[in-house]
């Protein structure tokens, strides 16, 4: 079987390999903006959740165990976790139905890619620097 990777070409968002989540969103007033981001209590979820709430968000952090997850989000400010299984469509349309629309999504895996679909607003890849 062929591999046929996906052209890349730089876009030129003033971001590099070392820029960090707060420094992306440096600047930004996200008060009254929700966002969702999967895997947002453990490792480079928690770091662009803290970003994001820290920034003025509302983040929701989906979580199949919220009790496992419950502990890393601890202290910060303005992040909610939601019991929702990722695999299961119906756990989704429960949670995303009894929150209403959220201003975007971040999934921390592609595979979540068509769910971010219902979610306005897209990823963060959108964002440019201040």
């Amino acid at each position: 079987m062929k591999y046929n990777a996906t052209p890349q070409a730089p876009i030129h968002s003033g971001f590099g390999p070392h820029t960090t989540a707060s420094e992306v969103l440096r600047g930004r007033d996200l008060s009254g903006a929700i966002a969702i981001v999967t895997g947002g209590y453990s490792g480079i979820g928690l770091e662009t959740t803290r970003a994001l709430a820290e920034a003025g968000a509302t983040v929701i952090a989906p979580a199949r165990t919220p009790e496992k997850a419950r502990a890393s989000i601890a202290g910060i400010r303005g992040v909610e976790l939601e019991e929702m299984d990722l695999i299961d469509p119906a756990s989704i349309a429960v949670a995303l139905d009894k929150r209403g629309q959220a201003d975007g999504a971040i999934a921390q895996d592609p595979a979540e890619e068509e769910e971010n679909a219902r979610v306005r607003g897209g990823h963060i890849a959108g964002l440019r620097p201040a």
